[in-house]
C-alpha cells in the first residue's frame, strides 16, 4: 500500500509538471496573441480544479 501511494504522488508530480509546461505554454502565447481572457479562464478552472 505504501509503494502504491509513492507511486500515485509520483504521478501527481509528473501531473503538474504538465500543468506547468501547459502555463509557460500559454504566458508565451498570450505574450504574442494577447489572449489575456482566455488565459484567466484557463486558470480560474486550473485553480478550481486543483483546489478539489
Amino acid at each position: 500500500r505504501e509503494r502504491e501511494r509513492e507511486r500515485e504522488r509520483e504521478r501527481e508530480r509528473e501531473r503538474e509538471r504538465e500543468r506547468e509546461r501547459e502555463r509557460e505554454r500559454e504566458r508565451e502565447r498570450e505574450r504574442e496573441g494577447g489572449l489575456t481572457a482566455c488565459t484567466s479562464f484557463f486558470h480560474l478552472f486550473f485553480c478550481l480544479f486543483h483546489q478539489s
